[in-house]
């Protein structure tokens, strides 16, 4: 790799004597930064940990350590489960160097003392901005610096938008990172503008204009998406509406962010707003469409919307607007043009002929498609020139991968590219990543007319080259998916090609309907003409794809050091990446073709990350100003560092409302918790650790967290209830804990950034209880274990207030008794040997308590048995004749008996004397007594006489 530019080194000085967090704007360079700081500590003196690292990220750290220093790269270790074992773990410690190691190893490695942590030299923290504090790097970070004082800890973002969201989210993050010191690098840095500047790429811009059709479809997109914007606002009052704008919408991904708002309160939400959040996504995917694909694929996207009754029907009602007729209208128009009114539904059985009019149409297709005319024109372009050079790079950079295959096929059939023996083994590799294959058989149902009404104009050589995915018609229904990473892989798989048989599929592709059409348009070349020389090799990339996408296209800017380059689309960070690349290697020029709409949601867009970017970096800089960091922030000052726990007990100290009365004596010893290896993927254990609890983690058969000896947890979040409950996994780990632990306890646990809730409002209103429903699997399970105690908290923060809880008071648990426990074992216990139900259905008896349950349970033999003693049997059994007294009573006492008892409460002499004063004599109020029972039956005789008589049953009563 080539050394730092001036700027590059100014960083790096800044971070080599200062432990702090660098934020530099994306595409500057600071993967070369960090690399240089790995280079620097390969060495078997130094111990440095590597953490938040993408695996992509990590090969192309140790690719670049062996191609440019050998003798560093033996230093780099990659520590995996796979290819290290605990033992050998500890020793690959010891010897040094430079570690690429998973979160939740270096968590359980710390924590188990096989890495010596006070040995280490530091700790880079690369993607700082995903440091939050309840996530396994903040676990790390924290117990390092309790044992650690000198090392330093380093950390590297090149995302200052994120820092951005929320309060104070960059103190926050340096809280978490234990750094004292910002350092910021934006674009607009003086030292980055003067070193860019130097060396300028030639840059040539061409702003490329919409169709007509084109432009009126994106006037018409945009006002039935103002219309929804507005309607949501209308019925959804849980969201700022001076934050939803039209650029919001236009320019970044709305239904997530909108999302992530309205996530606490979702279930309260109606199906409206819900709707048009859903309608929102599906315009700006069309949006989206229309700039980036060709007319055919934007049609077909249209086609799929309008032709299932069941979404019209559920939709917000956008399709019925003025706007909406125009979007279809002059969709259809772009693809078909005026002669469309004419025509019939194709035959099979007839050949299709090619026609002048064909012709005019498939030149039209291509016409709507702008960036490919101009792409053809540059090219062109290149072969006039004249090359004195032996090997020229050519790289065209699209946005995604159904992009590239799109341009790929326009090229090839125009005879654009070099052939295929031609060029090196690398450029052909790239080339043909992008090539369509034909794994998959037509299956055309209901969108069969639909697609070949679209694509039968094309020609008849393309109809028998290619066939169409059926699953197009379910397209609508997986819009959920689009926003991933790995968007354009599922799109290009949507269209399959298969060999070129002429007896064969009656369709054609989408990706490669203008290729072909041009292709046709223009027979006069000849097959052998080639506009790029074999001396020319031409690369093919896609922006977007993750991670993995991006270091590789970093890694082939740098290989291939092309001389022109080609922005069919254009991202922020690949602009920066040419600039910083002309600046390392000024003796090559480069070229760079910049292709943008002119007035469109993509020039939008680009301009909108931009000034998004920029308002960021402005916002870090004032919060630098006034950011408040104390001395012992970075953990190196000897100040005892209080827990949660402990800043709650002097707070408690000095609370007033005690009234004076002096606080509980503390606890010497650390309470301790036995938690399962499986259980360092979630915040909780990172949670325990900073409120004060000692993490000793085990591998674990019975239970994820061992509390006390008698208390045993399984946590399940709501996902994972449900499945188990599905596939009966809880069943089993609820029947093994039983049988081995007094107090089994299911941990029910909720994500904060959702409504605590189990069910919806919806299911809470009907009547009908469904049996498959996990509220009714959960009573069915506490009806076959009732030991079973459930824990339902709204998150890890609550979840271990709970834990401190139920472990007040109680002895520490044991790690090698808890690792001992297996799920067909049953520990020895008196109260597991007995049926539970039965237990507790003696101790509602009186007299039978706790203490003498059991001598009842093994000395008799059933309950007949129980209720057939004597009182002095009762009392051989119970050993205590006032136990068996109650409880002879209480089994043997008649109904008469309890007749007479309710009687006499309902008449109750005693409370009749209440009334009346203590100092009268007991001889008038015996008086008075007599005198209201006379009135009583004088009542009930003249109530008697008043109804009718009756045949008396018997003389003798």
């Amino acid at each position: 790799m080539e050394s730092l530019l001036e700027y590059e080194n100014n960083v790096y000085l800044d971070m080599f004597h200062n432990d702090g967090l660098l934020v530099m704007a994306e595409g500057l360079g600071i993967e070369r930064i960090f690399l240089n700081f790995i280079k620097l500590f390969c060495d078997a003196t130094n111990l440095v940990i590597v953490v938040n690292t993408h695996e992509a990220e990590e090969q192309f750290f140790t690719n670049k350590m062996k191609e440019t220093s050998p003798e560093s790269y033996q230093y780099i270790t990659k520590i995996t489960t796979e290819t290290h074992s605990q033992n050998e773990r500890a020793q690959a410690y010891l010897k040094g160097g430079c570690f690429f190691v998973t979160s939740r190893i270096l968590v359980v490695d710390m924590l188990t003392d096989r890495i010596p942590i006070e040995y280490i030299t530091g700790i880079l923290v690369y993607n700082a901005h995903k440091i939050i504090d309840s996530c396994q790097e903040t676990f790390i970070l924290r117990m390092f610096r309790q044992k650690n004082k000198k090392g330093f800890i380093k950390a590297f973002s090149d995302n200052p938008i994120f820092f951005t969201k929320g309060f104070s989210k960059v103190e926050r993050v340096m809280k978490n990172l234990f750094v004292k010191k910002l350092f910021i690098y934006p674009r607009f840095h003086i030292d980055i503008e003067t070193e860019l500047t130097k060396y300028k790429p030639e840059v040539i811009e061409i702003h490329v204009g919409l169709s007509e059709n084109s432009s009126r479809i994106q006037m018409a997109l945009l006002d039935i998406l103002n219309v929804l914007l507005q309607e949501f606002k209308g019925c959804c009052s849980y969201i700022d509406h001076d934050f939803l704008t039209m650029e919001m919408v236009i320019s970044r991904p709305f239904d997530q962010i909108v999302k992530a708002q309205l996530e606490p309160v979702w279930n309260q939400l109606g199906s409206k707003p819900k709707q048009l959040i859903s309608d929102i996504r599906t315009l700006r995917l069309l949006l989206y469409y229309l700039t980036q694909y060709d007319s055919i694929t934007f049609f077909k996207m249209l086609n799929c919307l309008k032709s299932h009754e069941k979404d019209i029907g559920r939709s917000s009602g956008w399709m019925f607007l003025d706007a909406a007729n125009e979007l279809f209208t002059k969709a259809k128009l772009r693809v078909y043009g005026t002669e469309m009114r004419n025509y019939v539904k194709p035959d099979k059985k007839k050949k299709f002929k090619w026609s002048k009019e064909n012709r005019d149409m498939a030149a039209r297709i291509v016409s709507e498609s702008p960036k490919l005319k101009v792409l053809k024109e540059i090219l062109e372009e290149f072969s006039g020139e004249e090359n004195n050079q032996d090997e020229i790079n050519i790289l065209i950079v699209a946005n995604d991968d159904r992009t590239c295959s799109q341009i790929k096929h326009f090229l090839s059939k125009n005879r654009l590219t070099r052939k295929i023996g031609n060029g090196s083994a690398k450029a052909i590799k790239q080339f043909d990543k992008f090539d369509v294959t034909d794994e998959q058989k037509s299956d055309e149902k209901e969108e069969e007319f639909i697609v070949k009404m679209i694509l039968k104009p094309l020609g008849a050589s393309d109809l028998n080259n290619r066939q169409v995915d059926s699953k197009l018609s379910k397209m609508v229904k997986k819009l959920d998916h689009k926003n991933k990473e790995k968007e354009s892989v599922t799109l290009t798989q949507m269209v399959k090609n298969t060999t070129s048989k002429e007896s064969k599929s009656s369709s054609s592709s989408e990706t490669s309907d203008e290729s072909s059409s041009c292709d046709e348009a223009q027979p006069v070349q000849n097959s052998d003409t080639n506009f790029v020389g074999k001396n020319t090799n031409l690369f093919l990339s896609a922006l977007e794809g993750g991670t993995k996408q991006k270091i590789s296209l970093i890694r082939l800017l740098y290989d291939i050091m092309p001389k022109y380059i080609i922005l069919y689309d254009s991202q922020l960070w690949f602009v920066r990446q040419i600039e910083v690349i002309q600046c390392l290697r000024y003796k090559n020029p480069m070229r760079v073709y910049f292709m943008m709409y002119t007035n469109s949601s993509e020039e939008q867009r680009y301009l909108t990350s931009i000034r998004s970017e920029k308002e960021s970096f402005e916002i870090l800089i004032r919060e630098k100003a006034n950011m408040i960091v104390t001395e012992e922030q970075d953990g190196k000052l000897d100040i005892p560092n209080n827990t949660d726990k402990e800043k709650e007990t002097i707070i408690d100290q000095f609370n007033s409302r005690k009234g004076g009365m002096p606080s509980m004596p503390q606890e010497s010893e650390t309470p301790k918790i036995i938690v399962d290896m499986r259980e360092f993927r979630c915040e909780l254990p990172s949670i325990l650790h900073k409120r004060g609890f000692h993490i000793e983690p085990c591998t674990l058969e019975v239970g994820d967290y061992v509390l006390t000896p008698n208390i045993s947890v399984e946590r399940k979040s709501i996902n994972d209830l449900i499945e188990s409950l599905a596939n009966g996994r809880l069943y089993n780990q609820v029947n093994a804990m039983s049988r081995s632990y007094k107090i089994p306890v299911l941990l029910i646990e909720f994500d904060p950034k959702k409504p605590f809730q189990l069910n919806s409002y919806q299911a809470l209103a009907s009547s009908e209880i469904s049996p498959q429903h996990t509220s009714s699997k959960l009573s069915l399970l506490t009806i076959h274990f009732p030991k079973l105690r459930i824990l339902w908290c709204s998150s890890p923060s609550e979840t271990a207030e709970i834990f401190e809880e139920l472990k007040a008071n109680c002895p520490q648990p044991d790690t090698e008794t808890a690792m001992s426990i297996k799920t067909d074992q049953v520990i020895e216990d008196e109260d597991l040997k007995y049926n539970p139900v039965l237990r507790d259905l003696l101790l509602k008896i009186p007299g039978i308590n706790s203490k003498n349950v059991l001598r009842v349970i093994t000395k008799v033999k059933d309950l007949v048995s129980l209720c057939l003693m004597s009182e002095q049997e009762l009392s051989d059994v119970l050993e205590n004749s006032k136990s068996a007294k109650l409880v002879y009573e209480f089994l043997n006492t008649s109904k008469k008996d309890e007749a007479l008892n309710s009687m006499n409460n309902e008449l109750d002499f005693e409370d009749l004397d209440n009334f009346y004063s203590f100092d009268s004599k007991k001889t008038d109020s015996v008086d008075s007594s007599k005198k209201n029972i006379l009135n009583i039956n004088s009542k009930s005789n003249a109530s008697t006489k008043n109804k009718p008589k009756t045949k008396p049953k018997s003389k003798k009563k």
